[in-house]
C-alpha cells in the first residue's frame, strides 16, 4: 500500500473513531479534507470556487454530506 492510500485509510479511521462534529462547519470541513485527499489519491488535486463546486466533487469523489443531526 503506497504512502497515500496509508494516509488516506488512517484519515478515514480517525474519523469513524471519533465523536460526530459538534457543529456543521467542523462537519463540513472534515469532509472537505477527506475529498481532498481521495482527489489527490486519484491524481485529481481539486480547487474549489464556489459551493456548487465542492456540492459537485462530493458526488464525484463520493463523499456524503449530510447534516451531523440526519447522518
Amino acid at each position: 500500500m503506497c504512502q497515500m492510500d496509508t494516509l488516506c485509510s488512517l484519515y478515514t479511521d480517525v474519523l469513524a473513531c471519533r465523536s460526530p462534529a459538534k457543529n456543521y462547519a467542523l462537519f463540513l470541513l472534515e469532509r472537505y479534507l477527506q475529498l481532498k485527499i481521495k482527489a489527490v489519491r486519484a491524481g485529481k488535486p481539486i480547487e474549489l470556487k464556489i459551493v456548487e463546486d465542492f456540492i459537485n466533487c462530493c458526488k464525484h469523489y463520493g463523499v456524503k454530506v449530510m447534516s451531523p443531526k440526519n447522518g
